[in-house]
């Protein structure tokens, strides 16, 4: 049998890379018919943007959390008219290479409990520390994106 050349690695790896970007690309067409902006009274919320951008608002007055996830791409997410359900909530976050912003209502505190690796989570949120203040907790990864919280 013969040995494989110097350059069978790299075809190899080539390969692999068109096959991802045709499934990074498939998933963002689908994700095309899905409208980019929405409003909604809902608890909870999924957004998810792959090689594209989505902007969520809630006006929920039973907000309860939600995931937001961001790959190649940008999630907006506005709760500034949103009401929370209870002394906390909950956003799980993924971003890889994207960026997610979150915009909450003044008199929320917020505790990250985030992992970065080659990324940054930047809460840009006033700290006024008000006694009964809701508590936005966020979980979850950010590699290689950013992750921003403010008013």
């Amino acid at each position: 049998m013969a040995k494989p050349g110097p350059y069978a690695l790299r075809g190899v790896i080539a390969i692999l890379l068109v096959v991802s970007f045709g499934v990074i690309v498939s998933r963002s067409r689908s994700d095309a018919r899905r409208p980019s902006f929405v409003t909604e009274a809902a608890g909870t919320f999924n957004s998810e943007a792959v090689v594209s951008n989505v902007t969520y608002r809630s006006t929920s007055k039973a907000f309860r959390g939600g995931d937001a996830t961001a790959v190649m791409g940008a999630v907006e997410v506005d709760l500034r008219d949103a009401l929370m359900e209870g002394d906390q909530a909950r956003i799980e976050a993924g971003v890889v290479m994207g960026r997610v912003t979150i915009r909450i209502p003044s008199n929320w505190i917020v505790e990250s409990k985030l992992t970065t690796v080659a990324g940054k989570f930047e809460n840009r949120t006033s700290t006024s520390q008000q006694e009964g203040a809701k508590r936005l907790i966020l979980e979850g990864d950010v590699v290689m994106g950013k992750l921003e919280i403010e008013n």
